[in-house]
């Protein structure tokens, strides 16, 4: 490939002004995920310190499920993402550790939302498909099972296109740790550290 094809490879993505100002509209029987949902954190400001929502070009949004409807009796979640320009890994496309990072998260505060508090113990990813840049993407995550014991949860997320859901993009299942009482203690004294930095 010479030169100047590979340049215009890497040049094709168009800059696209204000992704953080993009707006989803919620899905039916899903709410917004509120900073009360989150027993963690005390307010709004808490809830949005995290590492995906310091990347200037990355903007996405959970919403819980309205009622407990799995068979466990949690709150599923949806996920509504899209990742600009300055995300891309292959040409035109979202760097892979982006849309990995997307679905650790969720996978994580679907745990939270349903009053689990928890840290990633093992996290496994399939690529199925390359995710486009300036593009909604949608997903889903939920909790798959407990431990017989009650310290380990099982969780599935994935990633496709909303006019394509039975085509996943990136899969993930995860295994998270269930904090003991003096671990989510030490958990909510750094995050009055964090606020006051």
């Amino acid at each position: 490939m010479s030169t100047g094809r590979m340049r215009h490879l890497f040049s094709t993505s168009r800059k696209i002004e204000n992704v953080k100002q993009i707006v989803f509209d919620t899905p039916k029987k899903y709410r917004r995920l509120r900073s009360t949902d989150l027993h963690w954190v005390a307010n709004e400001e808490a809830a949005n310190k995290t590492f995906l929502r310091s990347h200037p070009d990355v903007t996405h949004e959970y919403f819980a499920s309205n009622e407990f409807c799995n068979k466990l009796g949690y709150r599923q979640f949806y996920v509504k993402a899209f990742f600009g320009p300055l995300c891309e890994g292959p040409p035109m496309h979202a760097h892979g550790g982006l849309t990995a990072a997307v679905l650790d998260e969720v996978m994580g505060t679907v745990c939270w939302c349903n009053k689990i508090s928890v840290m990633t113990s093992e996290f496994n990813i399939k690529y199925r498909r390359p995710v486009k840049l300036n593009k909604e993407i949608h997903g889903k995550a939920y909790i798959e099972s407990i431990s017989e014991d009650g310290q380990y949860v099982s969780t599935y997320g994935s990633l496709f296109h909303p006019d394509e859901a039975d085509k996943t993009l990136v899969e993930t299942t995860g295994t998270f740790k269930r904090l003991n009482n003096n671990q989510v203690s030490a958990m909510q004294s750094w995050l009055k550290l964090s606020s006051t930095q």
